[in-house]
């Protein structure tokens, strides 16, 4: 398809050598509407597959809250099973940065916390809570609940440093400057470093799954809570619509027993 793209333009689209292919300048200025073409193409062709009761193509699924990565793979495994031609891709990341992969057609859906969306859909899930994270032996683990203020004066261990994730936006919300003194780009290395004492962090109950051993999880004052569910394109395509019926039952099911 790029090859008749740049026929039809009439100027190149990738440079080739020995390392790979890179965008030329011209393609660059064209990037995210060569993308949106790219897409829309994709779209095309699953649902004349779609026609011929044939779904075939992929299925790009991100994920910020790893609490859901056994629902999509049940997911994935009851549909791989009728559709074994699509191709079912899974990573993680931060809810914004998801969204925006989401905007640029590079996610079909993606499992976050509310964002401004654009014209991409919208499925809410359920509601969780923010929390503190904080060492068994800290001076804060007899409190019940610990002040947003105390991640002024505390060490404070941050998950993706400088990105607009949920515990940022409890931050700007309260005019709170956190004491930063570690950062990461891992969940679980925050986890591993609050275990040690190195300071105290913040995130949504969901994302500790799986790490109830070793810190405290405490309620904010004030308390605070985020909407997570499904982002996905405003025209999915016939495969990712299909997906969706085995997945969203699941997720239903999992947020009563929340």
């Amino acid at each position: 398809m790029i090859s008749s793209l740049e026929k039809e333009m009439g100027f190149t689209l990738l440079r080739r050598n020995h390392d790979g292919m890179f965008p030329t300048n011209e393609c660059s200025h064209l990037l995210s509407d060569i993308r949106e073409l790219l897409y829309q193409n994709q779209l095309l062709d699953q649902k004349v597959s779609d026609i011929n009761e044939l779904y075939v193509g992929e299925i790009e699924i991100g994920v910020s809250h790893r609490y859901y990565y056994d629902t999509f793979s049940l997911a994935m495994k009851n549909f791989s099973k009728v559709y074994p031609d699509v191709d079912l891709k899974i990573r993680h990341g931060y809810s914004s940065y998801l969204v925006q992969e989401l905007k640029q057609h590079r996610l079909d859906l993606c499992i976050v916390s509310k964002r401004e969306l654009g014209d991409c859909q919208w499925i809410p899930i359920t509601k969780d809570e923010m929390l503190a994270w904080i060492p068994k032996n800290h001076k804060l683990a007899s409190e019940d609940k610990i002040s947003v203020k105390e991640f002024e004066k505390e060490n404070v261990i941050f998950t993706y440093p400088g990105e607009d994730t949920d515990n940022q936006r409890v931050f700007q919300k309260h005019k709170i400057y956190p004491h930063r003194q570690f950062s990461t780009l891992e969940l679980y290395a925050s986890f591993a470093m609050v275990k040690q004492g190195l300071g105290i962090s913040m995130d949504n109950r969901l994302s500790a799954w799986g790490m109830e051993e070793g810190i405290l999880y405490k309620s904010l004052d004030p308390q605070e809570y985020i909407e997570i569910g499904i982002a996905l394109q405003s025209n999915p395509s016939p495969a990712v619509q299909e997906f969706m019926k085995y997945l969203l039952p699941l997720l239903k099911n999992e947020a009563t027993s929340l």
